[in-house]
């Protein structure tokens, strides 16, 4: 493959183009490598290779590279435009880096090449000369020389019909900045005056402002940006517009400026503003909209008082169905089998009384029966408390608990007390129910199983939570084992009734040390609403 172009570097190196394959080869001393694309060489087929104050520089059909760390990188000028294809390179150490293309001639200055060198990503800045400005005649795009610098510092360029020259050391530069004026304001069709703030009536959607960029040198290299405050958040370039239309704008203050630069890129920074003010609508209004949302969240609020009403309504049926239930039950085992076990009492009574001296045995046997009758018929009286007892019709879970170790106290040998901390509150009947259900079992647990002496029935109130605990000096046993069992129904349902109420349920007990069960729980979410229902 035959090179089209070679350059040696300052280490004695010589570096070959080859367009055809676009690729770049080195030959170092007597070793050879290929660069390519995978090797950052990405501006097609090379035109041009130049090695200018110790930088290796490689022009393409689509731009510049320069050979950096053991690779080739773009060169990427600022304003997002490419370079194009790259005719001719050259430079000095005092004026930068200098382009020949198709069309007009570049300027990289020194201090742009410098931060191209340091940072590869860098987009340069640079200057542009054409025929339009300052050449008398566009660059040669396709003469082996097409660009050459001369040991005095002046640039010397082959064109189609001969050579031009330029010298960087007496470049003529535009150093005034550009005048900016916006010249008309049109909203919904109507024209505004631009030389006051304007005030545009409600519904206003359609802006379209005009502006000119007053620069006599070479107008056509006026560049200029604009941006809407109120609206966007960057400059945007204007690309050789004068008119920017604005669509679906909202109620609100915009400030719109522009800015431009001359032919030789010296900006007006400060440009021209026009303020305006878009009226909005009663309903666009900041009030209209507090009451838009103070109005939802009052129907946001009805809706959930309504929504809870049918709820406790719904609850409130509920529980009066299982309370004339439970009645029902107690009554038709008040009138059945508490009489029943009445009459066999009495009537083993009797016949212990008839029993002779000479029968003592089956006295005896007599008096065991009716002793098991009569703890039959005590537990029996319990079981039928229990089930007419409520804690929502009466005055409370903490009264119905008093009232509950008070009739309990009588039907066996045990002492139970109750203990109440802190101040009452109500809560809704289903979870007073079945805090009551638990400490109703844990108290008969104690007197059939633990056969405790003495029992404590506590219930604490604080700010937050309800704490009711339960304790007795029974015989206790042991935790692992007991629940292990099957046939212990009563740690079981006590469990599952705390879980149900979405509570803390403990349960500390060992061999001759009593048990105590605590369940704790936060009221805040069921605190009884007394205006509900």
């Amino acid at each position: 493959m035959t090179a089209y172009g070679a350059v040696h570097d300052n280490l004695g190196r010589v570096w070959l183009a080859y367009p055809e394959r676009k690729e770049i080869g080195l030959w170092d001393h007597g070793s050879i490598r290929a660069f390519s694309a995978k090797d950052g060489l990405n501006i097609g087929a090379i035109t041009q290779l130049a090695f200018c104050d110790g930088q290796l520089w490689a022009g393409g059909q689509s731009g510049l590279a320069f050979f950096r760390d053991g690779r080739f990188r773009t060169a990427e000028p600022a304003g997002g435009a490419g370079f194009g294809l790259i005719a001719g390179i050259t430079g000095s150490p005092e004026s930068g880096l200098w382009l020949s293309t198709a069309s007009e001639i570049i300027h990289i200055p020194r201090s742009e090449v410098s931060k191209l060198l340091d940072d590869p990503r860098h987009e340069v800045q640079y200057e542009r000369f054409d025929p339009l400005s300052d050449l008398a005649e566009r660059p040669s795009a396709t003469s082996d020389t097409p660009a050459v610098m001369g040991t005095d510092g002046i640039l010397w360029v082959a064109t189609p019909r001969g050579i031009i020259n330029v010298d960087p050391a007496h470049l003529h530069r535009n150093l005034a900045p550009p005048q900016v004026a916006i010249r008309s304001a049109i909203a919904n069709g109507k024209s505004y005056s631009v030389y006051s703030p304007i005030l545009l009536p409600p519904h206003t959607s359609s802006m379209q402002i005009g502006y000119s960029v007053l620069s006599f040198p070479i107008p056509e290299r006026t560049r200029s940006r604009y941006r809407l405050l109120g609206l966007d958040q960057e400059w945007q370039d204007a690309a050789g517009r004068v008119d920017v239309p604005y669509k679906n704008l909202k109620p609100g203050r915009y400030t719109f400026q522009v800015i431009a630069s001359n032919n030789d890129g010296v900006w007006n920074m400060t440009g021209a503003s026009l303020n305006f003010v878009i009226q909005p609508t009663f309903y666009q209004t900041f009030w209209f909209r507090i009451v838009y949302v103070l109005f939802g969240a009052i129907l946001v609020w009805l809706l959930y008082r309504f929504r809870l009403r049918q709820v406790t309504a719904r609850m409130k049926l509920r529980y009066a169905e299982r309370l004339d239930e439970r009645t029902r039950i107690a009554r038709e085992l008040h009138d059945t089998l508490l009489q029943s076990l009445a009459g066999v009492s009495l009537q083993l009574d009797g016949i212990s009384k008839q029993a002779s001296s000479q029968q003592e045995k089956l006295a005896s046997l007599v008096d065991q029966v009716r002793e098991m009758v009569d703890s039959c018929f005590v537990e029996a009286r319990a079981k039928v408390w229990v089930l007419r007892s409520t804690s929502v019709e009466g005055p409370g879970l903490a009264t119905t608990l008093q009232e509950f170790c008070d009739r309990i106290c009588p039907l066996t040998t045990a002492r139970c007390e109750f203990y109440l901390l802190g101040e009452p509150r109500s809560l809704i009947p289903e979870i007073e129910e079945e805090l009551l259900r638990i400490a109703q079992e844990a108290v008969h647990n104690a007197i059939r199983h633990a056969q405790a002496k003495s029992i404590q029935v506590a219930l604490e109130y604080t700010k937050k939570t309800l704490t009711l605990t339960v304790s007795d000096d029974g015989r206790g046993f042991d935790l692992a084992e007991g629940l292990r069992k099957t046939d212990h129904w009563g740690l079981k349902n006590m469990q599952e009734r705390a879980a149900q109420i979405r509570s803390t349920y403990n349960i500390a007990s060992a061999a001759g040390a009593g048990t105590v069960i605590t369940v704790c729980l936060r009221i805040s979410r069921f605190m009884r609403f007394s205006n509900v229902g």
